[in-house]
């Protein structure tokens, strides 16, 4: 049982996970992510081996994506994504960037 903010070590960082009573929540294995207003959710591991990485980004598509100076990212192996919704809703996004070549 998680302390409430009230009764949380002060001297620790504190991070409450969700209290499970909506549509979205969060346990020490799993948290749900909801994108397009709702439309799509899923549920997604917080541990290795399912997690895979976890990373700050300041790129300009984050800016935009965001609205903000940088954007906090995971990534995760696909088998390891639990559908709650909305899957039927999603198609691929692919960008390709190429880096201009060197001057010679």
């Amino acid at each position: 049982v998680m302390p409430s903010l009230a009764e949380a070590d002060k001297s620790k960082p504190y991070i409450p996970l969700a209290n499970l009573k909506g549509d979205g929540w969060s346990t020490e294995d799993e948290a749900t992510a909801t994108y397009f207003c709702g439309a799509v959710q899923i549920v997604v591991p917080t541990n290795a081996p399912g997690l895979i990485n976890t990373f700050v980004c300041n790129c300009s598509d984050c800016h935009k994506i965001t609205a903000s100076k940088f954007a906090s990212n995971f990534t995760v192996a696909d088998e390891n994504i639990k559908w709650v919704r909305g899957k039927e809703n999603l198609k691929t996004l692919r960008k390709v960037i190429q880096l201009p070549r060197a001057a010679s």
